[in-house]
C-alpha cells in the first residue's frame, strides 16, 4: 500500500492486446494507482504452469519491465503466460500481494485471491471465482462519422 494506505496495483501486460485491455480496464475500474508491467516471454512459456510454478523462467529479463520491491498490494494478470510470474510476485511479497486473474489461469484456482472469468471457460463455482457474462472491455468513445454510422445501422 502507498503511504496513505491506498492499494497499489501492478497490471501485467503481455503480447495480446485484448488481454491487456481487459487488465487495464479492471485496474481503471478499481480506481487505485496502478503501474503497467510489460512482459516478454521466453520459449519456456509453453511449458505447463504446474511445471513452471512460481517462477520467472518464462520471462525474458532483458526485454521485460523490472519486477522489484516494493511489492504491489495486488497484481492483475490475464492469460496463461502471466501465471508463473504473478505467483512469483506473491511469493516474493511474503504472500502479501493479492492475485487477481482474468480468464482461465490454467493453474489451481486456490492460487488466486480472485478469478474473474466468463462462461466460455467453464470454471467451477468457488468462493474466489466471479463469472461475468461478457469480457471486461473499455468503453468506446464514438464521435462524428463513427457515431453517425452506428446510429444509422441501429435505427428502427
Amino acid at each position: 500500500m502507498d503511504a496513505d494506505n491506498t492499494p497499489h496495483v501492478w497490471v501485467l501486460q503481455g503480447h495480446r492486446k485484448g488481454d491487456n485491455a481487459q487488465a487495464l480496464e479492471l485496474a481503471r475500474l478499481l480506481g487505485w494507482p496502478f503501474e503497467k508491467k510489460q512482459l516478454v516471454y521466453t520459449p519456456a512459456h509453453a511449458l505447463p504452469n504446474l511445471l513452471l510454478g512460481a517462477s520467472l523462467v518464462s520471462r525474458d529479463r532483458q526485454k521485460s519491465d523490472p519486477l522489484t520491491a516494493p511489492w504491489p498490494s495486488a497484481v492483475i494478470a490475464v492469460g496463461k503466460r502471466t501465471v508463473p510470474i504473478a505467483l512469483w510476485i506473491k511469493k516474493r511479497s511474503g504472500g502479501a500481494t493479492r492475485l487477481i486473474h482474468i480468464g482461465r489461469p490454467r493453474a489451481p484456482l486456490s492460487s488466486f485471491d480472485l478469478v474473474i472469468t466468463t462462461p466460455q471457460y467453464g470454471l467451477p463455482h468457488a468462493k474466489n471465482v466471479y463469472e461475468l457474462p461478457l469480457p471486461l472491455v473499455p468503453p468506446i468513445d464514438l464521435e462524428g462519422a463513427d457515431a453517425a454510422a452506428w446510429a444509422q445501422k441501429f435505427a428502427v
